[in-house]
């Protein structure tokens, strides 16, 4: 499970750079980058499925952005 969070994490954190690289919208990114942290957080304490919706809502946020 923890390959699985890692591969949505590294979409999650590309979506952040592309929404960087864009010069989109400065709050929406850094949500972005605070659902990556809190994925984070779940991840690291086993919570994979928590984390894998964290990382999804952070990538929402990033194309949003």
């Amino acid at each position: 499970m923890d390959r699985i969070c890692l591969s949505a994490r590294a979409i999650a954190d590309d979506a952040i750079a592309q929404a960087v690289a864009r010069g989109g919208n400065a709050g929406k990114i850094n949500e972005a980058r605070q659902l990556l942290a809190q994925g984070d957080t779940r991840r690291t304490s086993g919570r994979f499925k928590d984390a894998i919706g964290k990382y999804k809502d952070a990538v929402s946020k990033a194309e949003g952005a």
